[in-house]
């Protein structure tokens, strides 16, 4: 049984495996020469491996005892997780086939349990030293030499490969491998040709632009001048449930929110005793850019909800795209992105009902 219970709920994730241990026998032997056949079922097995664990022998033959014993706790979970009719119960709870090995059995299931809880995690503990590598391409967004466009995902960066090389402190050979699996941060492109430029296409993390649209979004916190300007902003510690409900650890959220920073579109400050983040402003265009990804997305999403009996729309896509070309201001801005957001959840609200 596979219960993936309800994390904004508190209800824990299960995973419910009964195990035979009274079934067949498990011939060893070595074993057979000390106990009857008849005992060594599993449970049998695990009571004789407690009994010798809380007694003391010699040193000989404690490596004796250890040489017969290591061998049956490796079986031991062919037994139990092994057995062809859970695997296939495995199978189908999860929708996907479950690897052959029988070590490989739980794990499948919490994999498929946390991909469910924590959906929208995209990890940055790809390896051992994960936050030296962040560190290189939070560096690399610092560069002043990569336009501002190419660091928030843009546009790509195209540059001789040693110019690349030296903005990512490695060498050319190492270029091209450098953030394998990182991809979800930036991808880098070597083209076919030894003189050809490199292509960099840097990614916003998902968790980041999360960041961004909750300080930004149709009622936020309220605006603080900050350098002349009005800001966006929210408390930090309002940003604590989100962010748990995302999955992700307190070191990854901080690395994060320095990616939001070195791109020039997070930033953090003091209001009233408590650590604030904050958007500046956007500029017109950069305004324009983001509503016309929205509309995109909005419009893809419909093209795929049409599909379902009784789906109508009545939202209207050329006038919304002419307003956003003649754009002006910050109000013009939240008029539209509210528009366009009220959209999203009227197609949520109707998946309900299917």
């Amino acid at each position: 049984e596979v219960i993936e219970g309800n994390l904004r709920k508190s209800e824990p994730s299960v995973i419910r495996i009964a195990i035979d241990l009274a079934s067949d026998p498990i011939p060893n032997d070595q074993l057979e020469k000390i106990v009857d056949n008849s005992l060594l079922t599993p449970l049998g097995i695990l009571y004789l491996f407690g009994e010798m664990d809380r007694r003391t022998f010699p040193r000989e033959a404690e490596a004796i005892w250890k040489a017969i014993k290591q061998p049956i706790l490796r079986n031991l979970p062919v037994s139990f997780f092994q057995d062809e009719l859970v695997r296939l119960q495995a199978s189908e709870r999860t929708g996907k086939s479950i690897p052959s090995g029988a070590v490989e059995l739980v794990p499948s299931l919490c994999d498929y349990i946390l991909r469910k809880r924590y959906p929208e995690y995209s990890t940055l503990i790809r390896q051992p030293k994960w936050e030296s590598k962040i560190k290189d391409y939070i560096n690399s967004l610092n560069n002043q030499n990569i336009p501002l466009a190419c660091k928030r995902g843009r546009e790509e960066w195209k540059a001789p490969k040693n110019e690349v090389a030296n903005v990512f402190s490695t060498n050319v050979m190492n270029l091209s491998d450098l953030f394998s699996g990182y991809e979800n941060l930036v991808s880098i492109n070597m083209g076919k040709g030894r003189d050809d430029d490199a292509v960099v296409q840097f990614k916003i993390h998902p968790l980041e632009e999360k960041i961004m649209d909750t300080i930004t979004a149709d009622k936020p916190s309220g605006k603080l001048k900050i350098d002349g300007k009005e800001c966006w902003w929210v408390d930090f510690t309002e940003m604590i449930p989100l962010i748990l409900y995302a999955g992700y650890q307190h070191d990854e959220i901080l690395q994060i929110i320095e990616m939001g920073k070195a791109r020039g579109s997070l930033h953090t400050g003091e209001y009233r005793g408590s650590n604030i983040l904050y958007c500046k402003p956007l500029d017109p265009d950069q305004m324009k850019i983001q509503l016309l990804e929205k509309l995109k997305a909005l419009k893809e999403e419909i093209e795929e909800l049409q599909v379902l009996p009784d789906y109508r729309y009545s939202f209207e896509f050329d006038e919304v795209k002419e307003k956003i070309e003649e754009l002006e201001d910050d109000a013009d801005f939240e008029s539209l992105k509210s528009q366009i957001h009220r959209a999203f959840e009227q197609n949520h609200d109707r998946l309900n009902g299917f």
